[in-house]
């Protein structure tokens, strides 16, 4: 019978811990564990939870808690073992769809806000012109240039337009943290001296600043006074052609609320067109600058994007219900009414996200997260009551009414977007120690490189995408089919190139069950799983391996009663994604890296693809530097971190015609520690094409048969088989990579 392991978080009586996981589980009324057939069960152990449990105690303990043969207590830190049947599985299985998950039926996954931007026909720059002039070749490239900055002040309570006076504005994303910089000229007043129409919807104005008073004082500027830490930030660059300028003022430079909004009201309708923000963020520091040699002044404001919510708010959990019930009594000095209390203090209907052992998903536990820092929204929640039906609630969790769902503040306008393929990943156990920065309870939940979490602003929402990394050959290959999801970068718009080849190799795969999954019985699993050694990837790149630590279990790994032949529901995960490790990495030696500069191009994102047309190459974008100077010249420029790059032809796939022998299988054995299934023949001098691409340099396809057919027949995995590694390896496409025969 199939089981899972469940790490025992704290000292529990074992009728209390049988009782909560029927609970838990939904087994009260079908078909519920009993404490006898829990102590009795071994699932693939030589010991019974009994003996398990027994052994940890001292002999006082033994004294005090055993009943007979029987333990009555389960010290905290062990781990057992508990049968899953076919009620619980039923019950546990939240979006399983496949008996068996394949890695290479994944498409690239994009959220609907990026996908919206990226599909439309007016996301490019407004009013570039390219002039061709008969018989010269000189091509003109008009850019319409601007910088929009808006501000909320909470000092004001009022969003204010401080376009007009930024000097120089910077930003900078990677996968990780967002932050800007602007420079600012000083002002008085928003009421500046003059005004003027220079466009259609826009203005000029001119500004005076008397750097000191009558009495030679030194003028304190207006946003040095109104702005301050954690002030709401709106960036955005040049216009793009999707966009409208139209704002509402409402006196100088004081903007109505209202205009935060797009001109939305149906959350499921799109309208004609956007307001569209590079980057939304909170404020660091403003920083006033004064030269006395030039009689000069200037404000420099920084911060960061909303990411900063994650790295510095810092998550102190205590389980009120058990520590106002110990002997040590937990007091709150303090509100308990207040969102601070709801926030840190588990009240008893959210300790079983701590405390209980059932099977979760990633969206899961990330809702349970966001539920409790979200009371903290930095902003009033009042500032996005334009928004309407678009603001963000919860995600719809066990213990949380309708009513209560409405997130607060800034936590109002941002959005999670989840991949599908990660809904069959789910984790076993508890989220351990709470304590820590809620980015790191993020990335604990979200393991790279299985699945990656980040967050950008896209449209007027702040969007955190969780999904699988687009890196398999099915999910670049789905990139390239569609030209919405990549951003093709011309060669008029280039500025410096500076690219390498990747020096990024491993020669070992190995991928080992955590034990928060497996416990103790790990050892036993991973002796199960294989190690692929690649001998002709050591001999050129060097002799490195990738191990990882696995916490993930699959939902579609749970259906059904009983396992097939000795391979569990462990082993089959390890597996599956010990080969999606080597598709997504084992080709990263013959990519490129490195930097790329343009023209100012705002549409690129960090965990986007572009195209450059100069090399025909397709890179991911890891981070992204948007500048804008203005002084006696205008600067506008971007600069992106790439990496991944790879020729378009050989994503696809070259045929050159050449063939080779097929190979005899009864002669090679997969590195997956047993040999491949006999029933299958292949004529020894039959001859089989030769496809040169990033994605043929491994036989993964032929390690997934492998497995598949073993598992369907119930073979074992034989860990002590011989192992002829070079079955792994297409040479001939090895080679034809290697001394790069493409170029």
């Amino acid at each position: 019978m199939k089981s899972v392991v469940i790490t025992i978080g704290e000292d529990i009586e074992v009728g209390t811990f049988v009782s909560k996981f029927n609970d838990d589980n939904g087994l009260t009324g079908g078909a519920p564990l009993t404490v006898k057939d829990f102590l009795d069960f071994t699932g693939s152990s030589n010991l019974t939870n009994r003996q398990k449990i027994v052994k940890t105690y001292t002999p006082e303990e033994q004294l005090k808690w055993m009943s007979g043969a029987d333990p009555t207590m389960i010290k905290a830190g062990i781990f057992v073992r508990v049968p899953l049947n076919k009620t619980m599985v039923e019950k546990q299985l939240i979006y399983g769809k496949n008996q068996y998950l394949k890695q290479d039926n994944f498409n690239a996954y994009f959220n609907e806000y990026q996908k919206i931007l990226q599909s439309s026909d007016g996301y490019y720059k407004l009013e570039s012109l390219i002039s061709h002039i008969d018989r010269v070749s000189i091509d003109a490239q008009i850019v319409n240039l601007n910088v929009r900055v808006w501000i909320y002040s909470k000092v004001l309570d009022e969003l204010i337009d401080v376009s007009p006076l930024v000097v120089a504005c910077n930003t900078s994303k990677n996968m990780a943290m967002g932050a800007f910089s602007i420079t600012l000229n000083p002002a008085k007043s928003l009421e500046f001296d003059v005004e003027y129409p220079t466009a259609v919807n826009q203005k000029g104005s001119v500004n005076t600043f008397n750097f000191t008073g009558n009495r030679d004082e030194l003028n304190a500027d207006y946003l040095e006074k109104y702005i301050q830490y954690n002030d709401l930030v709106f960036i955005r660059f040049e216009r793009l052609q999707v966009e409208k300028d139209d704002v509402g003022y409402e006196s100088g430079q004081v903007l109505k609320l209202s205009t935060l909004a797009n001109p939305i009201t149906d959350p499921n309708e799109n309208p004609s067109w956007y307001r569209v923000w590079d980057m939304m963020g909170l404020v660091d520091s403003v920083d006033v600058t004064t030269n006395f040699s030039y009689t000069d002044k200037s404000i420099s404001i920084k911060g960061r994007d909303f990411m900063k919510l994650l790295s510095e708010d810092g998550s102190y959990f205590y389980s009120y219900r058990f520590m106002s019930a110990s002997d040590n009594r937990f007091m709150w000095m303090g509100d308990e009414n207040s969102g601070v209390f709801k926030r840190n203090i588990l009240t008893g209907q959210f300790e079983q996200y701590f405390l209980n052992y059932s099977l979760k998903s990633i969206k899961e536990y990330l809702g349970f997260v966001v539920n409790r820092l979200s009371n903290l929204g930095i902003i009033s929640s009042n500032v996005f009551s334009s928004y309407g039906e678009r603001l963000s609630k919860l995600n719809k969790v066990e213990g949380i009414d309708d009513e209560n769902r409405n997130l607060k503040g800034v936590w109002s306008i941002i959005k999670f977007f989840f991949d599908e393929h990660i809904n069959d990943r789910v984790l076993s156990g508890d989220l351990g120690g709470a304590d820590g920065t809620l980015l790191e309870l993020f990335n604990r939940i979200c393991q790279p490189p299985f699945v990656e979490i980040f967050g950008d602003t896209w449209i007027d929402m702040f969007n955190f995408t969780v999904r699988q990394p687009p890196f398999t050959g099915e999910s670049i290959r789905s990139v390239i089919n569609d030209s919405a999801n990549y951003i093709t970068i011309e060669n008029k718009d280039l500025l410096n190139l500076t690219l390498g080849y990747d020096t990024t190799s491993y020669a070992w795969y190995q991928v080992t069950p955590s034990d928060t999954s497996t416990g103790e019985e790990g050892k036993t699993t991973a002796a199960n799983i294989p190690v692929v050694f690649l001998p002709q990837i050591a001999e050129v790149f060097g002799n490195k391996r990738l191990q990882i630590s696995d916490i993930y279990l699959y939902t579609g790994a749970l259906k059904g009663q009983e396992q097939i032949g000795d391979i569990d529901f462990i082993s089959q995960a390890i597996l599956n994604d010990l080969l999606f490790l080597i598709e997504s990495f084992v080709y990263l030696p013959f990519t490129r890296k490195g930097t790329i500069q343009i023209n100012g191009d705002r549409r690129i994102k960090v965990g986007t693809f572009i195209r450059l047309d100069a090399t025909d190459e397709l890179y991911y974008v890891t981070g992204v530097d948007n500048s804008l100077t203005i002084g006696s010249n205008i600067d506008r420029v971007t600069t992106i971190q790439v990496e991944r790059g790879m020729r378009w032809d050989l994503i696809k796939g070259v045929d050159t015609g050449e063939v080779r022998m097929a190979r005899n299988p009864r002669t090679n054995t997969v590195g997956l520690g047993f040999e491949k299934a006999r029933t299958t023949v292949i004529d020894q001098n039959k001859t089989v094409p030769v496809r040169y691409s990033y994605f043929n340099i491994v036989n993964t396809e032929e390690l997934r048969k492998s497995i598949l057919e073993n598992r369907r027949t119930g073979n074992a995995f034989n860990s002590s088989s011989m192992i002829k590694s070079d079955f792994n390896i297409n040479e001939d496409v090895f080679e034809y990579m290697l001394k790069r025969r493409y170029l």
